[in-house]
């Protein structure tokens, strides 16, 4: 089973997100594991050329507040993971995930949108300059995590 979505971006270019169910899983579980944090993970993928974003894994990385020195030291660790055997060969952080701890809240915060535009610009010392336009920041809607009707988990 896979979750679908499209997004469009300013440039006109649209991208196809297909997200594996264990990817899924895996996040929509860690956000139910500490419903009292705001949760954070990345997103691992692949991109093809016709735009298609297929998503197979999510990689949990926080529940507590995000700094830098972490995230950075994160990334690193996430990037060799992507390199190893055990994903498919060009497999890349493709996208964040996000939970918050207020069920009352669905925006995603300033600090996330920050996040996304530093991985979606290249930097200076990277070797491939492309731009990745197709980053996503996804959601998850932390008041359907306490109602098994809507996220078909018996929690």
């Amino acid at each position: 089973m896979t979750e679908s979505a499209e997004a469009t971006e300013s440039s006109e270019i649209t991208f196809t997100y297909v997200m594996k169910t264990e990817a899924h899983n895996k996040a929509l579980l860690h956000a139910a594991k500490f419903p009292w944090a705001d949760v954070f993970g990345f997103l691992l993928g692949t991109v093809s050329k016709d735009n298609e974003v297929m998503i197979v894994d999510s990689t949990p990385l926080f529940h507590t507040a995000i700094f830098s020195p972490m995230l950075e030291v994160s990334t690193n660790l996430v990037e060799k993971h992507c390199e190893s055997d055990s994903l498919p060969k060009g497999t890349e952080i493709v996208g964040i995930y996000f939970a918050s701890s207020r069920t009352n809240y669905s925006g995603t915060y300033p600090k996330l949108k920050k996040i996304a535009n530093n991985y979606r610009v290249p930097t200076q010392s990277e070797e491939n300059k492309k731009k990745r336009e197709h980053f996503c920041i996804a959601v998850v809607d932390s008041a359907s995590l306490a109602d098994e009707t809507k996220v078909g988990y018996p929690l």
